[in-house]
């Protein structure tokens, strides 16, 4: 048996004046996870979120689509019921999505913008399809 520690092992532990002991919770925050690189897998997800790059309509396509809002536009009174494909720009990187939305149109502006019933407002540049919608 060893001998070594027998004047000391039954002996309680010191406790020093100046510091009152630690409660359990401030003992284990010192050993809590630390994230050196905060945000970087957000960053990393935001890297790799992919969108889409807007479609260059043709002048033929750009003259259907304004003969449609133009016929819309006759008929805004009766508030239609549309399906439209758009381009939504994406706030944090280069490109966006292409979003189709059934709606009934409120309101066609001065600007171009249509106005939907819940879905806000689009405007014309950024649509690509604008059809009556289909019952």
């Amino acid at each position: 048996m060893d001998t070594k520690y027998l004047a000391i092992i039954h002996l309680k532990r010191p406790v020093l004046a100046k510091y009152s002991p630690m409660s359990p919770e401030q003992r284990a925050a010192q050993f809590a996870p630390f994230a050196a690189l905060s945000g970087y897998g957000e960053a990393i997800e935001e890297t790799a979120r992919l969108t889409e790059q807007k479609i260059v309509l043709a002048e033929d396509a750009i003259e259907e689509l304004n003969r449609s809002i133009a016929l819309l536009r006759e008929n805004i009174a009766r508030h239609p019921a549309v399906t439209v494909t758009y381009f939504q720009p994406d706030p944090f990187k280069n490109g966006g999505a292409y979003l189709t939305v059934q709606d009934t149109l409120l309101d066609i502006q001065e600007d171009q913008t249509l106005v939907f019933q819940k879905s806000g407002a689009v405007n014309s540049k950024e649509i690509l399809s604008v059809e009556p919608k289909e019952e």
